[in-house]
């Protein structure tokens, strides 16, 4: 089965960023790792990340960089990442209960 690696920038979106988290921990399969980047923000951002981190620690990290670029956001994730594949999402993004395991499925060639 291929791993996946998920690569959230994030950028003042304090709003959002525990429901886009919760849809990916929300999976039908859960995802090898979800790498959260923390581009400079000035809201509550990097606090609700890391507290998604402590409660996940084994899939979860957080990186905290002032790029003030989602694309160095992304190729910091993709640089630590660990999985075979990687997907990107905003932070405000949210994902159906079994989009991870449709991806696989896309994924794995026999």
């Amino acid at each position: 089965m291929t791993t996946i690696s998920i690569i959230i920038p994030t950028h003042n979106a304090e709003k959002y960023l525990a429901a886009t988290v919760n849809s990916l921990l929300n999976q039908s399969m859960l995802p090898n790792e979800v790498i959260i980047i923390d581009d400079d923000s000035g809201d509550k951002s990097l606090e609700i990340a890391r507290q998604l981190a402590g409660k996940y620690p084994d899939i979860i990290s957080v990186y905290s960089k002032r790029f003030r670029s989602a694309t160095k956001s992304r190729n910091l994730g993709a640089s630590v990442s660990t999985g075979e594949a990687l997907m990107f999402m905003d932070a405000d993004d949210v994902i159906e209960k079994s989009t991870l395991e449709a991806l696989t499925d896309v994924l794995t060639v026999e």
